[in-house]
């Protein structure tokens, strides 16, 4: 065993073994084993350079071990922390084997890390990065790679952005969920345990987290994903086993540049929610651009989205006009069948009177109709900032951060849905729907329908209220915006039928 070439632990055991009973010289070489044995130990556990590009820092000790996978904002700031303690090691395995190189042997460059293996399969061990992908190969010497290879990715050595402040309806934006990303560009989610067997090219497994995603591909292997982390393993033996293994945020920017970020952005929807969603980041984004603050950008992308649904509000306000005449007209003719008829007849008289005045029996249906169109443009919102990551850490008036509810007391205890925090512009949202429900004076409609009507909308606005409590102060501002638009149009509307 040469000194060129590095003592595994293995060999310095040999070698202690294989000595003379000489004292002098037993002795002499346990000095030597201790100390190198320690020098490497300490060489391997200080050393954790690696490589770094705009998105990306990875940690790789001297021997190979693959001990952090970091997210990078910008060139001076890592996102998250890497954990308490010692990091867990990540890395290749042959059986219970863990596969070590030679530290005298390591390369590095900015991008690029090659190694030596020592033990037990010789050979050559390669990490390169380029963007959000870092690609990692296992090359044999000579011949091939023994079959039952698996290389090891705990959690814990990927610091994926994990939320973990929602509470209620909105927890769904908590940890992460295991994903699976088709060639084709399909994102499904499935659950944990989860096994791949036989992957290829283009297939991509992982989790995903609100707005990050740690993601692997591996050709011909079996990738299986836990709660622990995920497990790589080729069963047939090769010349090369190639991963890759993604940490990235999909952006807009980077989904121009991979077409596997752009297939993560929203793509667990419905392909027209897909394209409605990234319209709405569309115009949000570019507002952002001429105003420069997100709050205003939030309220102007109300305001644009109130002119682009006018034409069906107008529909719907149309057909809330006539529903409210047909009511004005039947309401008398209801009352008197239901003073004179029970059962059948008077279903029958019910039906009669409304072939009578020309009106289907289906005729309320109509607004709701129209209200229905609206959803998906609901869907969207919830969508567009649940995940826009640009939004974080952005604040506006007394919110200090959008994309988290705009907390402003906590009770000393939790509620169910709403935990302990109290958040303002939920409040303020539904006190403008109640106040603009209250206000509402249709023409025409008779008092007993107008009471009706009206605890349709407190109970629409206590909905909402439940939906929009624990959400980002993002989507609740834009709500808010679209109540106070609301109020206003229908003001000027009221003011001008007077």
């Amino acid at each position: 065993m040469s000194c060129a070439r590095g003592w595994t632990q293995e060999d310095r055991v040999n070698q202690v073994h294989s000595l003379p009973k000489n004292c002098n010289r037993v002795l002499a070489a346990l000095v030597f084993y201790i100390a190198s044995f320690s020098a490497a130990d300490a060489r391997g556990a200080a050393s954790a350079e690696g490589l770094r590009s705009d998105t990306l820092a990875v940690e790789i000790s001297d021997q190979g071990y693959l001990t952090n996978l970091r997210q990078r904002e910008d060139s001076s700031r890592v996102l998250g922390s890497p954990g308490v303690g010692a990091p867990r090691l990540a890395g290749w395995y042959r059986g219970a084997e863990q596969l070590a190189v030679v530290p005298a042997s390591v390369r590095r460059s900015a991008s690029r890390f090659e190694a030596e293996l020592a033990h037990p399969v010789h050979g050559r061990l390669v990490y390169s990065l380029s963007g959000s992908v870092l690609t990692v190969e296992l090359q044999a010497s000579a011949g091939s790679l023994p079959a039952n290879l698996r290389f090891e990715l705990p959690n814990t050595t990927v610091d994926l952005h994990v939320e973990d402040r929602f509470v209620g309806m909105a927890g769904y934006l908590n940890g992460f969920r295991a994903v699976h990303l088709s060639p084709e560009g399909e994102l499904d989610g499935v659950a944990l345990p989860h096994a791949e067997s036989d992957s290829f090219a283009g297939e991509w497994i992982g989790r995903k987290s609100r707005y990050s995603a740690a993601l692997v591909e591996a050709t011909d292997a079996t990738i299986r994903l836990s709660e622990d982390g995920t497990v790589i393993e080729w069963k047939e033996a090769g010349e090369i086993a190639t991963l890759q293994i993604y940490l990235g945020t999909p952006t807009a920017e980077s989904a121009r540049a991979s077409d596997l970020a752009k297939n993560l952005r929203y793509g667990h929807l419905w392909s027209p929610l897909r394209v409605l969603c990234l319209g709405i980041e569309w115009v949000l984004l570019g507002i952002y651009g001429i105003t420069g603050n997100w709050g205003v950008a939030i309220i102007v992308t109300s305001l644009v989205m109130r002119v682009m649904m006018l034409p069906i509000n107008k529909r719907v306000s149309r057909y809330q006009q006539e529903v409210n005449a047909n009511t004005a007209l039947l309401e008398p003719l209801l009352a008197d069948i239901k003073r004179k008829y029970k059962g059948a007849k008077a279903s029958e008289a019910i039906l009669a009177a409304h072939k009578s005045l020309g009106i289907t029996p289906f005729h309320a249906l109509k607004p709701t109709l129209g209200i229905m169109l609206q959803l998906p443009i609901l869907v969207g919102v919830f969508n567009v900032f649940g995940e826009l990551e640009a939004i974080r850490g952005n604040g506006f008036l007394w919110i200090s951060d959008l994309s988290y509810p705009d907390t402003i007391a906590s009770l000393p205890f939790e509620l169910p849905i709403f935990g302990s925090a109290v958040n303002f512009l939920p409040m303020l949202m539904t006190a403008v729907s109640v106040f603009s429900s209250s206000t509402l004076k249709p023409i025409g409609l008779p008092e007993t329908s107008l009471r009706s009507q009206r605890r349709s909308l407190y109970w629409m606005a206590a909905v909402f209220f439940l939906l929009f409590y624990s959400f980002p102060a993002s989507m609740a501002l834009l709500w808010t915006t679209t109540n106070v638009l609301q109020l206003i149009q229908q003001t000027i509307s009221q003011r001008k039928r007077s």
